[in-house]
């Protein structure tokens, strides 16, 4: 007998769970942009707020490339606020906030080698300042260089939340979209 109840606990927890999943996904994905069948030949863009934030579909990234797909990474910050974990040693909140960005951007600049990124672009918009910004400052980049590079597939964040609630990284997936969906 007990047994049985704690099958049928497990059996109803893993429902549970599975409907929670089934939400959160049809919250998160968006069906209204297009996916291409084929990757190969295609030129990839990639539009992330953050140095780092390429590790969410770093994968991603290799294995196109390795397809034969042309590859771009642009991001909006340097990443100077985020945490140091101890890699960089000082007091000066100014000068801790100027290496971290020098540091960041030389690991993004590692990074984009050893992926195998045509071309990495790293601007330098104020890290978690984007929410700051007119809404104009961002687009008109995002759509400066859609002009500039002619990609036939982007890839951002969701721009409901951003992964993690970022206003960083859904603001920009949020003007990304916009901007995608205006040259359609």
């Amino acid at each position: 007998m007990v047994s049985i109840n704690i099958f049928l606990s497990l059996f109803s927890l893993a429902i549970f769970i599975l409907g929670c999943l089934w939400f959160l996904r049809s919250r998160l994905q968006d069906d209204s942009i297009p996916a291409a069948e084929d990757f190969t030949k295609e030129r990839v863009m990639f539009v992330f707020p953050h140095p780092d934030d390429e590790i969410t579909c770093a994968g991603t990234i290799k294995t196109l490339k390795l397809q034969g797909n042309e590859t771009i990474l642009l991001t909006f910050t340097r990443g100077e606020l985020g945490t140091t974990n101890g890699l960089i040693d000082e007091a000066d909140p100014i000068a801790l906030k100027m290496k971290l960005g020098q540091l960041r951007t030389k690991e993004l600049k590692s990074v984009g080698e050893l992926l195998g990124i045509d071309r990495l672009e790293i601007l330098d918009f104020p890290d978690s300042g984007i929410k700051d910004l007119p809404r104009s400052a961002i687009a008109e980049v995002i759509e400066e260089k859609i002009q500039q590079y002619q990609p036939t597939i982007l890839i951002t964040y969701d721009d409901r939340i951003g992964f993690y609630g970022h206003p960083d990284h859904y603001l920009t997936a949020r003007y990304t979209k916009e901007i995608f969906l205006q040259q359609r």
